[in-house]
């Protein structure tokens, strides 16, 4: 059986008793129901052979170093660590290490990863316990944004009081590019992250605007549409 440990991920110095009183609390009273005979006996928990640790550097980056806080008595004999783009194909970066006799491991590491795994085959003492993980390397520089497509298109028409989705779409990372949306002129949502706005059209010629950002540049675009006039039902 395998098991994620990703929620052990905390803070230096975390102590495995809270852990043990849990399991020997657990332990005393399955004994003492299972004694009194007065309920039946409990599944077996199915054994537990190797856990992981996966990490989201949020982006791709190039990796050179990782840095492994073990607690003393709770490691791994028998570990590997893994890079993967896609968090589901994984590449051995490290194979066969061990923490036995030390409680901070480095190891070198190279090439380009999102995300990255310790995936523990053998436990030194009944389960792996990490408190804390460092990874070392250079995530990209962001690039100026460029806007790539922008709806709706020059000379688009609607009819009035229509519901337009006005949208900007840019070519490189948009996670970090703020978005600003002017009608005539006058600006309708201010600088977010929010890629859509939507505008309840008014009869008439309009001119509409967006305009992108990030800490690298900005870029801008404008588009022409025509919103007509609803038609008077007859009397």
């Amino acid at each position: 059986m395998k098991k994620n440990i990703s929620h052990i991920l905390v803070g230096t110095g975390l102590k495995p008793v809270p852990t043990v009183r849990f399991l020997l609390c657990l332990f005393i009273l399955c004994f003492f129901t299972m004694g009194m005979g007065s309920r039946p006996k409990p599944p077996p928990v199915p054994a537990v052979t190797s856990w992981w640790l996966s990490m989201d550097l949020g982006k791709t980056g190039n990796l050179s170093k990782i840095a492994i806080f073990w607690n003393s008595t709770y490691g791994s004999t028998d570990y590997v660590i893994q890079g993967s783009t896609n968090n589901s194909t994984w590449v051995n970066l490290q194979t066969g290490q061990s923490s036995a006799g030390a409680t901070t491991k480095e190891h070198a590491l190279s090439g380009s990863y999102r995300y990255v795994r310790i995936y523990i085959n053998k436990a030194q003492n009944t389960y792996p316990i990490i408190c804390e993980v460092k990874i070392y390397g250079t995530l990209p520089e962001p690039e100026p944004p460029r806007i790539i497509s922008f709806i709706p298109q020059d000379g688009a028409g609607f009819n009035e009081v229509e519901v337009v989705s006005i949208s900007a779409t840019v070519a490189n990372d948009a996670s970090a590019v703020e978005y600003q949306f002017s009608i005539d002129g006058a600006v309708k949502q201010i600088w977010s992250k929010n890629p859509i706005y939507k505008w309840t059209a008014q009869p008439g010629r309009h001119a509409i605007k967006v305009e992108v950002r990030n800490s690298k540049g900005n870029d801008s675009k404008q588009t022409e549409v025509y919103v007509y006039r609803k038609p008077i039902a007859p009397l």
